[in-house]
C-alpha cells in the first residue's frame, strides 16, 4: 500500500517494499493576463506573468477576500480552469498550491482556494486558505468572509514560502466541503497549519475554478510579490 507524503513543494508516492513510486498527478498553472478576474481597487502597481508571476502593489488599500458590508471580494483576484464539470466521486479531494519566493514585510494576507466560477458576488461561493505575509498567520475561510487563523509558520517575506490548501467534498450536495491549510515559511523553516469545516452553501453549477488572491484589512504600503508558482491536482479515489 502507497502513502503520500509531502516535500519542499512536491509530493512523493512511497510504496511498500515491492511497491511502485509514483508521481502526484499536479499540473502546473501559468497565469496570464486573461486569468485576472478583478482588480476593483486598481490595486496593482505592475505584473509580469509566465511559469512564474511576480505583482507589484501599489501604496493603498488593495481591498480584501471580504468587503464590508456586502461581502464580495473586491481584492486583485485571478483565476483557472480545475475542472469544467467536476466529478465529486471520481475523486475525494482538490489540492491547490503556492510557493513564492519573496513578499512584502507587510501585513498582506495571500489567499489560495476553489470556487464555482461564476461572477462573484455576495459570500460562500468558494473556499479557500491563507497565510499573513509578516508572521505566517495561517488560516482558512469561505470567499466574503473573513480568515479564521489556526497555527502560524512564521514570515514569508524574506525567503518566501508555500502555502497548500486541500479540499473535501460533499457528494450528496455535488459540492466542496471542509478545508486543511499548511504554510511552510523558508525562514526557519517554520510550519503553520488550519483545519476547518466549512461549507460554501452558495455554490452553483457543476464547475470548479481554482483562484489566487492578494487582499489585507485597510490600507498597505505596498511592495513586490516575486516568484509566485501555482499547481493543482485532483485525488481520485477507487474505482
Amino acid at each position: 500500500m502507497a502513502y503520500v507524503i509531502p516535500n519542499s513543494f512536491g509530493w512523493t508516492s512511497r510504496p511498500e517494499p515491492g511497491g511502485t513510486t509514483t508521481s502526484f498527478p499536479w499540473v502546473d498553472v501559468e497565469l496570464a493576463g486573461a486569468n485576472l478576474v478583478q482588480d476593483p481597487q486598481t490595486a496593482i502597481d505592475s505584473v509580469s506573468y509566465g511559469a512564474t508571476t511576480s505583482v507589484t502593489l501599489k501604496d493603498q488599500d488593495p481591498g480584501n477576500i471580504v468587503q464590508g458590508g456586502v461581502y464580495t471580494p473586491d481584492c486583485p483576484f485571478w483565476a483557472w480552469d480545475i475542472e469544467t464539470t467536476f466529478d465529486y466521486v471520481a475523486n475525494i479531494g482538490v489540492v491547490v498550491e503556492m510557493k513564492l519566493t519573496a513578499a512584502p514585510n507587510v501585513n498582506y494576507q495571500i489567499f489560495v482556494g476553489i470556487y464555482d466560477g461564476t461572477t462573484l458576488s455576495g459570500r460562500y461561493q468558494g473556499m479557500y486558505g491563507a497565510v499573513t505575509c509578516t508572521n505566517g498567520n495561517t488560516g482558512s475561510g469561505r470567499t466574503g468572509v473573513s480568515v479564521s487563523n489556526g497555527d502560524p509558520s512564521a514570515g514569508i517575506h524574506a525567503s518566501g514560502g508555500i502555502l497548500t490548501a486541500t479540499f473535501g467534498f460533499d457528494v450528496a450536495n455535488s459540492r466542496p466541503r471542509g478545508v486543511q491549510t499548511q504554510s511552510i515559511s523558508n525562514t526557519g523553516p517554520a510550519y503553520g497549519f488550519k483545519t476547518h469545516d466549512i461549507d460554501p452553501t452558495a455554490w452553483t453549477g457543476s464547475a470548479m475554478k481554482g483562484f489566487l488572491a492578494i487582499g489585507a484589512g485597510g490600507s498597505r504600503a505596498g511592495g513586490t510579490f516575486s516568484g509566485i508558482a501555482l499547481r493543482h491536482a485532483l485525488i481520485p479515489s477507487f474505482s
